[in-house]
């Protein structure tokens, strides 16, 4: 079986940090406070590089971008000139990145009009994230997290059902354990949100200082090597759930990401490459990926497993 390639080229752009969703295992927890609309000045000189023309599709991604980020009414006026410039320009597909956890009514419902009545619906992919354990504890609006995100996900599907959404999760040993003792149904959790699901790499990010060091905080966010292979072979080899070819895969990531590291853009120019890695600004902060008791990559192993498999 081969892995994904991926036919076209995606560039992504973080406009800021901030969120107050509060994820315990956040990769970007307690990150250095930026202007917003000195970073969507920044972004928008970006899009004005050679380099864009490069690039068949477009992601904007917080932090969060539409709980309480655009109330100030100078930024809300520089994000929708961000936003109307990329609607204007050749890009196949815009991906928009938000966790759903607050009231739509406030900013979300207000930029998929703009976006409908721009024509570029068809376009739009909302890309969110789903986690079995730490990302919705507490309260928001006074209503507990999840429910928040169901609530939200359905409304998308009933109100705008020209906009696709795609969800993420990580394959943390919560999860994974989960999914084994069948307590959660992939294939059943994709049709009743009517969405994609793909997967990603648990990661120790810019704020812990190693996987040891978030692990002691979150137990079991890291799969050990057996519970990832007891997943793969059962999602993946005998129910199907989950394709193979492409799971942890950089290859449907971003090609070239400006993400933020301590107040400062910082360019990765070929993130789909082979052991690409995040490097921090930070010498004491890690970014390990993976599983808890070795590191050895869970692409590679997908990758071997894949060569084992006959091509369907």
């Amino acid at each position: 079986m081969e892995r994904y390639i991926a036919p076209t080229k995606f560039i992504q752009y973080q406009l800021w940090q901030d969120c107050s969703n509060g994820c315990k295992f956040c990769s970007e927890k307690c990150p250095t406070k930026v202007d917003k609309v000195w970073s969507l000045s920044y972004i928008l000189g970006c899009l004005e590089k050679e380099e864009v023309k490069d690039y068949e599709e477009v992601g904007i991604i917080g932090g969060e971008i539409f709980d309480y980020q655009l109330d100030d009414v100078v930024v809300e006026e520089l994000f929708y000139k961000l936003l109307r410039k990329i609607c204007c320009m050749h890009f196949k597909k815009i991906y928009i990145a938000t966790n759903l956890i607050y009231d739509m009514d406030k900013h979300l419902v207000k930029c998929l009009k703009f976006l409908r009545d721009m024509g570029v619906a068809d376009k739009v992919l909302i890309c969110t994230s789903y986690d079995t354990k730490w990302r919705f504890d507490g309260f928001k609006c006074k209503r507990p997290k999840k429910w928040l995100f169901r609530k939200n996900m359905e409304r998308l599907y009933k109100e705008f059902p020209d906009f696709r959404t795609h969800i993420e999760i990580i394959l943390t040993g919560d999860f994974i354990d989960k999914v084994l003792d069948g307590d959660f149904d992939i294939a059943y959790f994709s049709n009743y949100y009517h969405s994609r699901v793909d997967f990603i790499e648990p990661a120790s990010g810019m704020h812990y200082e190693d996987k040891k060091d978030l692990q002691k905080v979150c137990p079991n966010f890291f799969p050990t090597r057996q519970q990832f292979i007891n997943f793969l072979m059962q999602e993946g080899v005998q129910k199907k759930t989950i394709d193979l070819r492409c799971l942890i895969s950089y290859q449907i990531r971003a090609s070239r990401i400006y993400h933020l590291d301590l107040g400062q853009y910082v360019c990765y120019e070929d993130r789909r490459q082979p052991g690409f890695r995040v490097q921090c600004l930070d010498p004491t902060r890690k970014y390990e990926l993976g599983m808890i008791d070795t590191d050895e990559s869970m692409e590679d192993i997908c990758v071997q497993l894949c060569e084992m498999l006959p091509d369907e």
